[in-house]
Protein backbone atom coordinates (compact mmCIF):
# COMPACT_ATOMS: atom_id res chain seq x y z
CA UNK A 1 0.00 0.00 0.00
CA UNK A 2 3.22 2.75 0.79
CA UNK A 3 4.02 1.66 -2.37
CA UNK A 4 1.69 2.34 -4.46
CA UNK A 5 0.89 5.97 -2.55
CA UNK A 6 4.80 6.59 -3.20
CA UNK A 7 4.69 5.98 -6.99
CA UNK A 8 1.57 8.25 -7.30
CA UNK A 9 3.07 11.05 -4.98
CA UNK A 10 6.20 10.41 -7.88
CA UNK A 11 3.76 10.34 -11.40
CA UNK A 12 2.17 13.39 -9.71
CA UNK A 13 5.19 15.20 -8.77
CA UNK A 14 6.40 14.15 -12.33
CA UNK A 15 3.23 15.71 -13.96
CA UNK A 16 3.39 19.10 -12.30
CA UNK A 17 6.87 19.47 -12.93
CA UNK A 18 6.45 18.71 -16.50
CA UNK A 19 3.82 21.19 -16.92
CA UNK A 20 4.95 23.66 -15.09
CA UNK A 21 8.58 23.95 -16.39
CA UNK A 22 7.67 25.38 -19.98
CA UNK A 23 4.09 25.18 -19.75
CA UNK A 24 2.26 26.42 -16.99
CA UNK A 25 -1.10 25.59 -17.98
CA UNK A 26 -0.59 22.87 -20.26
CA UNK A 27 -1.99 20.26 -17.52
CA UNK A 28 -4.93 22.85 -16.60
CA UNK A 29 -5.91 23.65 -19.87
CA UNK A 30 -6.06 19.84 -21.20
CA UNK A 31 -7.67 19.36 -18.15
CA UNK A 32 -10.19 22.04 -18.71
CA UNK A 33 -10.45 20.92 -22.88
CA UNK A 34 -11.50 17.69 -21.60
CA UNK A 35 -14.08 18.85 -19.33
CA UNK A 36 -15.41 21.10 -21.95
CA UNK A 37 -15.75 18.13 -24.62
CA UNK A 38 -17.74 16.24 -22.36
CA UNK A 39 -19.76 18.47 -21.30
CA UNK A 40 -20.97 19.40 -24.84
CA UNK A 41 -21.32 15.18 -25.21
CA UNK A 42 -23.84 15.61 -22.51
CA UNK A 43 -25.64 18.21 -23.94
CA UNK A 44 -25.72 16.73 -27.27
CA UNK A 45 -27.29 13.63 -25.71
CA UNK A 46 -29.65 15.72 -23.61
CA UNK A 47 -30.92 17.62 -27.04
CA UNK A 48 -31.51 14.67 -28.24
CA UNK A 49 -33.44 12.85 -26.16
CA UNK A 50 -35.60 16.34 -25.76
CA UNK A 51 -36.11 16.11 -29.31
CA UNK A 52 -36.92 11.96 -29.50
CA UNK A 53 -39.53 13.36 -26.53
CA UNK A 54 -41.10 16.10 -28.16
CA UNK A 55 -41.29 13.71 -31.50
CA UNK A 56 -43.18 10.49 -29.29
CA UNK A 57 -45.47 13.81 -27.57
CA UNK A 58 -46.19 15.16 -31.07
CA UNK A 59 -47.04 12.01 -32.51
CA UNK A 60 -48.94 11.01 -29.72
CA UNK A 61 -50.91 13.89 -29.99
CA UNK A 62 -51.67 14.04 -33.53
CA UNK A 63 -53.19 10.02 -33.04
CA UNK A 64 -55.18 11.67 -30.43
CA UNK A 65 -56.38 14.39 -32.02
CA UNK A 66 -57.41 12.13 -35.15
CA UNK A 67 -58.99 9.59 -32.70
CA UNK A 68 -61.87 12.07 -31.39
CA UNK A 69 -62.44 12.95 -35.24
CA UNK A 70 -61.01 16.74 -34.18
CA UNK A 71 -63.64 17.46 -31.59
CA UNK A 72 -60.34 18.57 -29.78
CA UNK A 73 -58.02 20.69 -31.94
CA UNK A 74 -55.03 22.69 -31.65
CA UNK A 75 -52.99 21.01 -29.52
CA UNK A 76 -50.52 23.06 -27.82
CA UNK A 77 -47.68 21.62 -25.80
CA UNK A 78 -45.61 23.34 -23.03
CA UNK A 79 -42.95 21.74 -21.46
CA UNK A 80 -40.20 22.23 -18.73
CA UNK A 81 -37.52 19.79 -19.46
CA UNK A 82 -35.97 20.90 -15.95
CA UNK A 83 -38.87 19.11 -13.92
CA UNK A 84 -39.68 16.72 -16.54
CA UNK A 85 -43.60 17.96 -16.90
CA UNK A 86 -45.94 18.79 -19.43
CA UNK A 87 -48.70 20.42 -20.48
CA UNK A 88 -51.25 19.80 -23.67
CA UNK A 89 -53.70 22.02 -24.10
CA UNK A 90 -56.68 21.00 -26.64
CA UNK A 91 -59.36 23.18 -27.06
CA UNK A 92 -63.00 22.26 -28.20
CA UNK A 93 -66.33 23.28 -29.56
CA UNK A 94 -68.32 20.25 -28.88
CA UNK A 95 -71.19 20.89 -26.73
CA UNK A 96 -70.92 17.27 -25.64
CA UNK A 97 -67.41 17.84 -23.70
CA UNK A 98 -68.61 21.21 -22.46
CA UNK A 99 -68.72 21.37 -18.61
CA UNK A 100 -72.77 21.36 -17.40
CA UNK A 101 -73.91 24.18 -15.36
CA UNK A 102 -74.47 22.70 -11.81
CA UNK A 103 -76.82 25.91 -10.63
CA UNK A 104 -78.86 24.62 -13.46
CA UNK A 105 -79.29 21.18 -13.53
CA UNK A 106 -79.21 18.79 -10.45
CA UNK A 107 -77.32 15.68 -12.80
CA UNK A 108 -74.54 18.00 -13.78
CA UNK A 109 -72.09 16.94 -11.20
CA UNK A 110 -72.64 13.24 -12.05
CA UNK A 111 -72.62 14.51 -16.04
CA UNK A 112 -69.33 16.46 -15.59
CA UNK A 113 -67.30 13.79 -13.34
CA UNK A 114 -68.30 11.10 -15.99
CA UNK A 115 -67.00 13.33 -18.63
CA UNK A 116 -63.68 14.03 -16.99
CA UNK A 117 -63.51 10.07 -16.36
CA UNK A 118 -63.89 9.53 -19.66
CA UNK A 119 -61.44 12.20 -20.87
CA UNK A 120 -58.60 10.71 -18.11
CA UNK A 121 -59.68 7.05 -20.51
CA UNK A 122 -59.04 8.61 -23.62
CA UNK A 123 -55.87 10.65 -23.06
CA UNK A 124 -53.81 8.40 -20.39
CA UNK A 125 -53.69 5.29 -22.69
CA UNK A 126 -51.05 3.20 -22.36
CA UNK A 127 -48.95 4.79 -25.25
CA UNK A 128 -48.54 7.64 -23.56
CA UNK A 129 -47.78 5.84 -20.39
CA UNK A 130 -45.45 3.98 -22.44
CA UNK A 131 -43.65 7.10 -23.43
CA UNK A 132 -43.28 8.56 -20.35
CA UNK A 133 -41.97 5.26 -18.56
CA UNK A 134 -39.32 5.03 -21.87
CA UNK A 135 -37.81 8.85 -21.10
CA UNK A 136 -36.79 9.06 -17.87
CA UNK A 137 -36.66 12.51 -17.31
CA UNK A 138 -40.76 12.65 -18.13
CA UNK A 139 -42.37 12.77 -14.44
CA UNK A 140 -45.72 13.86 -15.16
CA UNK A 141 -47.77 15.29 -18.44
CA UNK A 142 -51.07 16.91 -18.45
CA UNK A 143 -54.05 17.21 -20.93
CA UNK A 144 -56.58 20.02 -20.43
CA UNK A 145 -59.28 20.59 -22.95
CA UNK A 146 -60.60 23.88 -23.00
CA UNK A 147 -63.18 26.05 -24.88
CA UNK A 148 -62.57 28.02 -28.30
CA UNK A 149 -61.39 31.06 -26.49
CA UNK A 150 -58.90 29.59 -24.01
CA UNK A 151 -60.86 31.22 -20.57
CA UNK A 152 -62.96 28.22 -19.34
CA UNK A 153 -61.13 24.96 -18.31
CA UNK A 154 -63.51 21.70 -19.40
CA UNK A 155 -61.79 18.94 -18.58
CA UNK A 156 -58.44 17.83 -17.15
CA UNK A 157 -56.44 14.57 -17.38
CA UNK A 158 -53.02 14.10 -15.09
CA UNK A 159 -50.69 10.89 -16.48
CA UNK A 160 -47.74 9.62 -14.37
CA UNK A 161 -46.86 6.31 -16.21
CA UNK A 162 -48.91 4.47 -13.52
CA UNK A 163 -52.28 3.33 -13.26
CA UNK A 164 -52.97 6.48 -10.91
CA UNK A 165 -56.45 8.51 -11.54
CA UNK A 166 -56.35 11.73 -11.85
CA UNK A 167 -57.48 12.43 -8.33
CA UNK A 168 -54.74 9.96 -7.02
CA UNK A 169 -51.72 11.61 -8.70
CA UNK A 170 -52.84 15.20 -7.06
CA UNK A 171 -53.62 13.84 -4.03
CA UNK A 172 -50.07 12.67 -3.91
CA UNK A 173 -48.67 16.03 -4.77
CA UNK A 174 -50.96 17.88 -2.29
CA UNK A 175 -49.65 15.28 0.81
CA UNK A 176 -46.21 15.62 -0.96
CA UNK A 177 -46.33 19.58 -0.78
CA UNK A 178 -47.80 18.73 2.72
CA UNK A 179 -45.17 16.84 3.93
CA UNK A 180 -42.15 19.64 2.72
CA UNK A 181 -44.08 21.96 4.61
CA UNK A 182 -44.57 20.31 7.61
CA UNK A 183 -40.72 19.62 7.72
CA UNK A 184 -39.47 23.23 6.89
CA UNK A 185 -41.96 24.45 9.89
CA UNK A 186 -40.07 21.96 12.22
CA UNK A 187 -37.35 23.24 11.10
CA UNK A 188 -37.84 26.52 11.42
CA UNK A 189 -39.31 25.70 15.22
CA UNK A 190 -35.40 24.27 15.91
CA UNK A 191 -34.16 27.32 14.59
CA UNK A 192 -36.05 29.26 17.59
Amino acid sequence: MNILIKLLVVVSILLICACSDEEPNKFEAHTNAKLAERADIMKLAERAENIKINDDINNYVVGLVASTKNNIFDPTIIEDNRLGYYLIKFQTSDSNLMLKDVDKDPKAYDINNAMNSAWEAQFCTPQLKSIIKNHSSIIRIKGVIFDTKLKSMQAIAICDGSNATTIEIMDKGIQNNLNTLQDMSGKMEQWK
